[in-house]
């Protein structure tokens, strides 16, 4: 195992790429956390709950106005080897289809924000989606830019440009709350910080960019698209998983409930993002192993790594879920976000179970089956879809966070099963 470690850092793009990597999820997961604290420190459940419902739909959105066409830019980037004028014309045409599908998304998003508002029953909805809309155009740009920094291995730029978007929605969500502006309007930090994200990643690929005939854009924007038509569903599902119980809360309950829950799950999101460190580091190691079929290998990774899994999240979430809330009222200080602690220890909970297979949720992907890759996460979609709409009515917050957690336990047999199936490895 210890020379499989030595063997893959030792290629400096391997172990250049996972270290910055590690080094903007703890940046985005830092700030994920700080950015719902600060408004929870010093504003009502009612306030979180709505800027996290503005949140999820931007989030939304956006992967639906890039249409998948950053996923072509990395297909076709990285495998252009020496023509500086075809990569240049990937990007090109790549940036003017999606400024064309973005603006688009962003004239519809804006356009029913007061139809999307009443049926959250939301008030404070229509206020931040009016406020980010300008950011529905920048997103999926920025997505391509920083795809296409990825393709060309500059991973440093590509994790301080994936990082920086959260720093800048801190820093601007604070001066926001310095200057005393209303709650309602938080969500004018995610159209400033996709706006500057902008000018700054095309700062870093503009050299890259260029002219384009008529010819050469149609020929490359129907690659795009196509490429993308076969990717959008897949990009979607894996994005609308990780917001379906924040919208279902939204429709079946008020802003309060929604402000509560989303305490609790960015914390939640903390516990999942250390297991998916380790799919980083597991996932090169994967693919090798397998096309390789060094199968005794690939066996003891599987099981170190779900030791480590199960080992680690079994102490940090038994801890975290002792600590949470005294560590909840020193931070917040309000009464009301109380009622997040067994929201919280039932998330927990549910990745606890799951911990020890999260490292190697992109087995199937490695192993060269990206179709059965979209129907593990499609499976999980719907099971986290049913368990919300059967539970929320019902148990509000916790019938969330207990659909959730169901969800991330049967994520297990699913991929197992999945594994078996298309790859013949029992996991």
């Amino acid at each position: 195992m210890r020379r499989l470690f030595r063997h893959l850092s030792g290629h400096g793009q391997i172990s250049q790429g996972v270290v910055s990597n590690l080094v903007g999820f703890a940046v985005v997961g830092i700030c994920g956390v700080l950015i719902n604290l600060l408004i929870a420190r010093h504003y009502p459940p009612e306030i979180l709950g709505a800027f996290n419902q503005v949140l999820a739909i931007f989030m939304l959105s956006g992967q639906l106005a890039a249409f998948a066409i950053h996923y072509s830019v990395l297909y076709h980037v990285s495998k252009i080897e020496d023509s500086h004028a075809e990569i240049s014309a990937a990007l090109s045409s790549a940036l003017w289809t999606v400024a064309a599908c973005a603006a688009a998304t962003a004239i519809l998003l804006w356009s029913l924000r007061d139809s999307i508002s009443q049926l959250l029953n939301s008030p404070a909805v229509a206020v931040g989606l009016n406020a980010a809309a300008i950011g529905i155009f920048f997103f999926p740009l920025n997505k391509v830019l920083l795809t296409y920094l990825n393709a060309r291995r500059r991973m440093w730029l590509y994790a301080i440009g994936n990082a920086g978007r959260y720093v800048l929605m801190l820093f601007i969500l604070s001066a926001m709350h310095i200057k005393h502006v209303p709650g309602a309007y938080f969500p004018l930090c995610l159209a400033v910080s996709e706006s500057l994200l902008f000018a700054m990643l095309m700062l870093a690929c503009l050299p890259h960019l260029r002219r384009l005939s008529i010819n050469e854009f149609r020929d490359w924007s129907r690659k795009h698209l196509r490429f993308g038509a076969k990717g959008v569903a897949g990009g979607m599902l894996a994005d609308l998983n990780t917001r379906i119980d924040i919208l279902v809360l939204g429709l079946m309950a008020d802003d309060r409930a929604v402000g509560i829950y989303s305490l609790a799950s960015v914390f939640a999101e903390g516990l999942f993002l250390l297991n998916t460190t380790l799919r980083l580091n597991f996932d090169p190691m994967i693919a090798r192993l397998y096309h390789t079929k060094q199968w005794d290998a690939l066996h003891h990774l599987v099981s170190t790594g779900k030791r480590m899994g199960y080992l680690g999240m079994i102490g940090i979430g038994g801890i975290a879920i002792l600590l949470f809330p005294w560590v909840l009222e020193w931070i917040t200080h309000q009464a009301d976000y109380s009622e997040s602690w067994p929201v919280f220890a039932v998330l927990a909970i549910g990745i606890i179970l799951a911990s020890g297979y999260i490292p190697f949720g992109g087995m199937l992907q490695q192993g060269g089956h990206p179709g059965s890759q979209s129907l593990l996460t499609g499976l999980i979609v719907v099971t986290n879809l049913v368990g919300n709409l059967v539970l929320i009515p019902w148990f509000g917050a916790m019938g969330a966070a207990v659909g959730t957690a169901i969800s991330q336990v049967l994520f297990v047999p699913y991929l197992v099963w999945l594994v078996r199936r298309r790859l013949g490895f029992r996991l």
